[in-house]
This record gives structure tokens, sequence and C-alpha cells, in this order.
């Protein structure tokens, strides 16, 4: 998501784009996933970004150890999570400690890179045990979108 000006640019096209920089957008294969990315973006992280809490739940980046931030509506019951592992992590697997959470509330957690690792699980589960994630190679990183029922 950071790098969303950039995507815009190459999705919308060359008009925009006018001493022709090369950008993902000019490899055709790139322009879906952008726009993929824009469509989350638009429709679950920006109303959460406006108007939910936001909590840091890993410690402040360092390039080694992992990053990550939760921005949590409670009168939704909806939010994400936005991890990032630098190259120097040393491993693969992490437990994400959420925090503002209804303890008795059951979740469902949706990883947008990684679907193979939704799940669901209790507001306290997540609070206390933590979000099992794994996340291999290195610079890598994951929005994890999430709802209570």
């Amino acid at each position: 998501m950071q790098g969303g000006v950039a995507c815009l640019i190459a999705v919308n096209g060359p008009q925009y784009n006018p001493k022709n920089t090369v950008l993902p957008g000019d490899e055709p294969l790139t322009v879906p996933i952008y726009k993929k990315n824009i469509a989350i973006y638009k429709e679950s992280l920006r109303p959460l970004i406006r108007e939910a809490n936001l909590y840091h739940i890993l410690p402040r980046p360092d390039g080694v150890q992992w990053d990550g931030i939760e921005y949590y509506d409670a009168e939704k019951g909806k939010g994400s999570v936005m991890l990032y592992k630098p190259a120097l992590s040393g491993g693969n697997n992490k437990n994400i400690l959420l925090k503002g959470l209804d303890e008795n509330r059951i979740y469902r957690f949706e990883f947008t890179d990684r679907p193979e690792q939704n799940l669901s699980m209790t507001g306290f589960a997540a609070m206390k045990s933590g979000l099992p994630v794994e996340m291999t190679g290195e610079l890598v990183s994951e929005i994890i979108l999430f709802y209570g029922r």
C-alpha cells in the first residue's frame, strides 16, 4: 500500500507518466495485481485507517524484527493487520498478539496473499496466544483482514 501513488500512475496509464519513467504497470502482468490491491485499500483499509483504532502490535521497525500494525473498529467488529518481515528476521513464523478485540467474539482472519492460512479464533485467543503467521522469504509482507461474528 505504501507504493500506492506509483501503482495509480501505472494503472491509469502513460498520460500520467509524461517522462516515460519505467513503472511496474509497464509489465502487463502486474496491472491486475495493482488493481486488486487498490480495491483492497479502497474497500477495506481506507475506512479502517479513517475511523478505527490504531495499535502497534510489534516493536518499531529496526531491519531485524518483524513490524506490524493493527487497525480495529470495535463498533463494526472489523479490522486489519499489516505485517512486514525484513531480510534479517531470523525466522518465518510468528504469533502476533492482537489488541482491543472482544474476548468472547469469534473472528475470521483472511490473509490477502496467503489464503491457506485463513482461520477463525476467539478474540481471547488472538490477544493471549496470538495469531499464527508464516511468511517465507525476505522483505515480504501480508495484509490480514478480519471481522467478528
